[in-house]
C-alpha cells in the first residue's frame, strides 16, 4: 500500500512539474509576443510618431531662441527698441535692469514658464485626445525637456499608443548664462567690469546705443542654433 502511495505521489509530482513548465513557457511566449506587437507599429503610425517628435524638437529649439532674444522673459512688456540697423542682431531687447530694479527671473521660474508656454498640443494634428500628464524643463548645465503624455491614434480599425515618454537633451549651459547675467546685474550698473566679462567663459558684447542705455549680448560659442552661436540679450537702463 505504501509502495502504491509513493508511486502515486511521484506521478502527481511529475505531472505538477510538467504543468508548471507549460505555464511558464506560455507566459514567457505571451509576454514576448505582447512586447513585440507593442513595438511593431504600422509604418504609417511610426511616421506620425516621428512627425510629432520632430515638431516637439522644433518647438523646443524655437523657444530656446526666443528665451535668449528676450532675456529669459518671453512675455515681458519691458522692451527697448533700438532705432538703428547698423548692428546685425535683434533690434528689440528686454530690460532686465531699470530704475534700479532687477527683473531677471529665478531659474526655476524661467523653467516653469518655458514648460507652460511650449504649446506642444499643436503637434497633435493627426492624433486623438492628446493629454499631457507632465512637461518638465530643466535649464541647467544641459537643457533637458521631458514630455510625458498619453496620445493614441486609430488606424485600420486598431488603436495604437504613441511614445508615452520623450526626453530631449540639449548641450546648452543655460545655468551658466543665467549666472553671469545675474552677476552683471548685481554690479554697479554705471560701471562695466570688462575683466569679469573676459573671465566669464563667454563672448560678451557691450553696446551703447544711447548714453544711459547698455545692451549686453552673451554669446555661447559652444552651442549653435540656426547655424549661429547661441545669444542671450538684455538691456540695462542707467537712468
Amino acid at each position: 500500500m505504501k509502495t502504491g502511495q509513493t508511486t502515486l505521489f511521484i506521478i502527481l509530482g511529475i505531472l505538477l512539474i510538467f504543468l508548471i513548465g507549460l505555464f511558464v513557457l506560455y507566459s514567457t511566449t505571451y509576454r514576448e509576443k505582447t512586447v513585440f506587437e507593442s513595438l511593431s507599429l504600422p509604418l504609417e503610425v511610426q511616421e506620425i510618431d516621428t512627425q510629432i517628435d520632430t515638431c516637439f524638437k522644433e518647438r523646443i529649439y524655437n523657444h530656446l531662441l526666443m528665451l535668449g532674444q528676450y532675456g529669459g522673459d518671453i512675455d515681458s512688456e519691458k522692451v527697448y527698441l533700438m532705432n538703428t540697423s547698423s548692428f546685425n542682431i535683434s533690434t528689440s531687447y528686454t530690460y532686465l535692469s531699470k530704475d534700479g530694479e532687477n527683473f531677471l527671473s529665478p531659474l526655476s521660474e524661467i523653467e516653469e514658464n518655458f514648460a507652460a508656454s511650449l504649446g506642444l498640443f499643436t503637434c497633435f494634428e493627426d492624433v486623438e485626445a492628446p493629454e499631457f500628464s507632465e512637461v518638465d524643463v530643466q535649464l541647467r548645465e544641459t537643457v533637458t525637456v521631458t514630455v510625458m503624455n498619453s496620445a493614441f491614434i486609430s488606424f485600420e480599425n486598431s488603436t495604437y499608443s504613441l511614445t508615452p515618454v520623450r526626453e530631449y537633451s540639449i548641450d546648452l549651459n543655460f545655468a551658466g548664462i543665467h549666472n553671469i547675467t545675474e552677476t552683471i546685474l548685481n554690479q554697479d550698473p554705471s560701471t562695466i567690469d570688462f575683466s569679469l566679462l573676459l573671465e566669464s567663459g563667454y563672448m560678451v558684447y557691450v553696446l551703447r546705443p544711447e548714453n544711459r542705455t547698455i545692451i549686453y549680448v552673451i554669446e555661447d560659442q559652444n552651442f549653435f542654433l540656426n547655424e549661429e552661436p547661441y545669444k542671450f540679450m538684455f538691456v540695462v537702463d542707467l537712468r
